[in-house]
């Protein structure tokens, strides 16, 4: 990661990590041991899975951040949503936004907002 300058490490497959991991402890090390890595080098890890998260798993434990993404069919739309279900040390609010990609780019709505595909 060092040598070549990297700033973001993606790891997707998080689910079939914790299923092969030996046990909670061997998977505790594991994230430990990517997390000190990831300080030393400058870099940030994002975990991908496809579960949802519970308070009592290892890595919520762990982590400084877990962002819960998800898209709902209205008529032919996919609304995309993003909750900030752990965020450590930041004051975020609470609650479901709707964010849109497009060509400028992401564009978040806070929970207040009407997202404009809603009316």
């Amino acid at each position: 990661m060092r040598e070549k300058h990297v700033r973001v490490l993606v790891l997707d497959g998080f689910t079939l990590l914790r299923e092969h991991a030996e046990s909670n402890l061997a998977l505790r090390e594991f994230l430990q041991g990517l997390s000190v890595l990831c300080g030393l080098a400058d870099c940030t890890a994002l975990l991908l899975s496809t579960e949802t998260n519970k308070a009592t798993d290892v890595e919520y434990a762990m982590v400084d951040g877990i962002l819960s993404l998800s898209a709902e069919l209205i008529g032919l739309k996919a609304i995309r949503g993003l909750e900030l279900i752990k965020f450590r040390g930041s004051n975020n609010i609470p609650g479901r936004h709707t964010f849109l990609i497009n060509e400028s780019g992401l564009r978040i709505y806070p929970p207040a907002l009407r997202h404009p595909q809603r009316g």
